[in-house]
């Protein structure tokens, strides 16, 4: 089970360098073992509404509910803010690093933020 984060699945949308590897472990996880936090779609939503517009924002997260989605929850959010005092990680990377805990899945990322900590895969950007 893989949760990718905004930084990953841009890279899959903008056909970034890292897009065609990024989406490889998307496929060959399977649909039913890829996890997409309500957070991913919030910042991949504002990513394309800045960029492209309204409709490439909804086409985007149309592609992401295709898997399933972790919606912050009371768990999650308590989760997070011991791992926000913990790593120091900002508010959205503790949600969306606990979501990814809480579901024993691996957390896919080019987030700095994210490098040393437990079940991160991090991919540095190029």
């Amino acid at each position: 089970m893989i949760m990718l984060d905004s930084s990953c699945w841009i890279e899959i949308f903008v056909k970034g360098k890292m897009g065609v590897e990024f989406f490889k472990m998307v496929k060959q996880n399977g649909i039913n073992n890829v996890l997409v936090s309500t957070i991913t779609i919030f910042e991949i939503s504002k990513f394309f509404l800045k960029k492209l517009g309204l409709q490439s924002s909804i086409t985007a997260v149309d592609f992401l509910k295709s898997y399933k989605i972790i919606e912050v929850d009371d768990s999650i959010a308590i989760l997070a803010a011991k791992f926000n005092i913990e790593y120091s990680l900002p508010m959205a990377d503790s949600l969306i690093y606990s979501s990814s805990v809480i579901n024993n899945s691996e957390l896919i990322t080019m987030d700095s933020d994210f490098r040393n900590l437990p079940n991160v895969k991090y991919f540095p950007k190029k």
